[in-house]
């Protein structure tokens, strides 16, 4: 064994490997103490500090701060990589996961534009989506007891008011209550929801621009002045195509995001921590295969 080590010694490109190895870790160590700083983030503090100030120029001080703040955060930012605190923190592990899957789908966009045969394919696709309920406006008068006779016939033989601002107010009658009394562009469905099936049904039925009634509610009896009413309809092509970019966006970014985890779930072999249960391991591997077949 000696005659060995005194052999390596003398043999010159032991010492070669040596001396590289060294040198190669001082210049590694030298390079993880190197922080450059790109001039873009001093240009930020300074503007945010000039923002913050409301001046559109800093004085020497207040530069100097911006500029100490930009240096100490990058200083803190490698310590805390140095240290890896970062490894088990979930704040962190979570915004860097969004940060991905945020260039990720802003690449993924930046290299598609949609047509309007696309478009107008999702506009097919969706039809009932963007179906629009018929919907009313109408005014109501709320009665917990029944009305006074003569409140009761000077409110029914009343016509829709020729000033628009008094149409709710054409007696002064009723009680209290907490919708108010003028009701504008509630939809079939929510006004079954709210005052029931029956006010539904009546309030269909009842004439326009003249109060009638009693009709039964959730809360008790009103009687009703219908304003307008408009139909059920689709809107055209024109009139949704921002909501189609919208959701042709959406689309695409969950493709996006689904190719990304697929990849991901492919290069990568997910397991559970040793130790861990059966029934972790099983959803471990159930939860892989589900996003490596997430986009297909």
């Amino acid at each position: 064994m000696r005659r060995m080590w005194r052999a390596l010694r003398l043999e010159p490109l032991v010492w070669f490997a040596v001396l590289g190895t060294l040198a190669f870790g001082a210049m590694a160590w030298r390079d993880a103490r190197n922080v450059e700083i790109p001039e873009s983030q001093f240009e930020l503090a300074s503007e945010r500090m000039r923002a913050w100030l409301a001046t559109s120029t800093l004085d020497t001080a207040h530069q100097a701060e911006a500029d100490a703040r930009v240096v100490g955060d990058e200083l803190l930012y490698r310590e805390a990589l140095r240290l890896g605190l970062e490894r088990d923190d979930p704040v962190i592990r979570e915004r860097l996961a969004q940060k991905l899957l945020l260039i990720t789908e802003e690449s993924h966009l930046a290299q598609r534009t949609p047509t309007d045969k696309v478009l107008r394919d999702l506009h097919l696709r969706h039809a009932e989506q963007w179906l629009e309920p018929a919907r009313t406006d109408f005014c109501q008068i709320f009665f917990r007891s029944p009305p006074e006779p003569a409140v009761l016939r000077a409110l029914l033989h009343r016509s829709l008011p020729v000033e628009p601002d008094r149409t709710c107010d054409p007696v002064p009658a009723g009680d209290s209550f907490a919708l108010g009394r003028r009701l504008l562009n509630w939809s079939d469905g929510s006004i079954r929801d709210r005052f029931g099936e029956a006010f539904a049904v009546g309030l269909a039925a009842a004439p326009m621009q003249r109060w009638s009634g009693p009709l039964q509610s959730n809360f008790g009896t009103h009687y009703v002045l219908v304003l307008s009413r408009t139909a059920a309809h689709r809107p055209g092509f024109g009139e949704l195509r921002p909501a189609l970019l919208q959701l042709w966006e959406r689309n695409e970014r969950l493709a996006a995001r689904n190719q990304l985890l697929a990849s991901l779930a492919e290069r990568y072999r997910t397991t559970a921590t040793r130790g861990s249960s059966a029934d972790v391991r099983r959803r471990v591997e159930v939860a892989t295969t589900a996003l490596s077949e997430g986009s297909r």
